[in-house]
């Protein structure tokens, strides 16, 4: 998946520092350079009204066929760690394994495309408007129609997941989807547990007859 992230204030400041200038991306990390930026951090604090608007950043690739873009439209530096909000942009028939989020509810807004998403034992089918609310510790997942791609935006509160999306991202100057790779699942396992995402091994299935 790839990931992106921008800053828009009514105030001037210099942001290059950490790579969000009209130069582009640096090589670390996006969360290392949230934390790092001389005057970014100044910024989001959470504590004033912000404009947040596309900036190109760094992408992220996660789990399932093809390679999804995430944007991140707000962080917690933005938002006193209220929420988060990311907007993926996902090819046909992505689909990430059912999981549960421990730390934070989360919320879907579906802006294009088709999804069927799954809600504890429940499946949905969702147009663009749907909004599902999905919270905390109840197994959820989805997957694209055949028909994709889609976009959608997922707001947590509090914030954290857009952390995690940066974790498990790779930068990128392009907001083109990016071409369809094998994901590193054992990894992806590893980095969800320490933002206390779960994935739960699918249940026994029965024999037939």
């Amino acid at each position: 998946m790839i990931f992106s992230t921008g800053l828009s204030t009514p105030r001037k400041a210099d942001l290059s520092p950490c790579g969000l200038g009209a130069a582009g991306l640096t090589a670390r990390r996006y969360t290392d350079a949230l934390n790092s930026c001389v005057g970014f951090n100044e910024l989001m604090t959470g504590s004033v009204p912000c404009v947040i608007r596309p900036l190109v950043r760094p992408a992220l690739r996660h789990f399932g066929p093809g390679s999804p873009l995430a944007i991140v439209k707000a962080s917690g530096a933005a938002t006193n760690n209220a929420l988060g909000v990311v907007e993926f942009r996902l090819p046909a028939e992505f689909s990430p394994p059912p999981h549960i989020h421990h730390n934070e509810d989360e919320a879907f807004y579906l802006l294009s495309g088709r999804i069927e998403a799954q809600l504890g034992d429940q499946k949905i089918p969702a147009e663009p408007g749907a909004f599902l609310w999905l919270p905390r510790n109840v197994l959820h997942g989805f997957v694209v129609s055949a028909d994709g791609p889609c976009t959608l935006l997922t707001i947590t509160t509090p914030a954290g997941f857009e952390r995690f999306v940066a974790d498990v991202g790779t930068p990128t100057t392009s907001t083109a989807m990016p071409e369809p790779r094998e994901p590193d699942i054992p990894r992806l396992i590893e980095v969800a547990a320490q933002y206390g995402i779960d994935f739960p091994p699918p249940p026994d299935q029965s024999p037939v007859g």
